[in-house]
């Protein structure tokens, strides 16, 4: 089985190298959201878009990676040939990376005061990325 990364990040400090070797060096289908999908595109990398991935786009962009292709997969047991067969049959892809860094909250606090604009900001997108793939561990 094809290795496989979901990446989101904030920060893209080394995105683009560090992806390059996922691809190069370890053979790995990168799937990326938004603007790392730009980025990893502009620079060549092999690079899947979550909404070619998910074949659907809701609400915005930055939901994307609630879709249940991409959670599913995060959470996916590797060992378990029962539930990746059942993901299989879903046409669901099974990720053993997630790559994800959140937006700051200083950087929010920097910009606005407003209560309603910090909390619209937060990355629950993120978080939620993250604790699946803690989970998966």
């Amino acid at each position: 089985m094809k290795r496989r990364a979901f990446i989101s990040v904030y920060d893209k400090i080394g995105l683009v190298d560090f992806a390059r070797n996922l691809v190069e060096k370890f053979q790995y289908e990168i799937v990326a959201t938004g603007e790392t999908y730009e980025v990893l595109s502009n620079a060549n990398i092999d690079v899947i878009n979550i909404t070619d991935f998910c074949e659907a786009s809701i609400l915005s962009n930055d939901y994307n990676a609630l879709n249940e292709k991409i959670l599913a997969g995060i959470l996916a047991n590797s060992s378990d040939t029962e539930a990746l067969n059942h993901l299989e049959s879903l046409a669901i892809k099974d990720f053993d990376t997630v790559v994800v860094n959140l937006k700051p909250l200083s950087e929010i606090e920097e910009k606005t005061s407003n209560i309603d604009d910090i909390v619209s900001e937060i990355d629950i997108v993120g978080i939620t990325l993250l604790r699946a793939a803690a989970k998966k561990l």
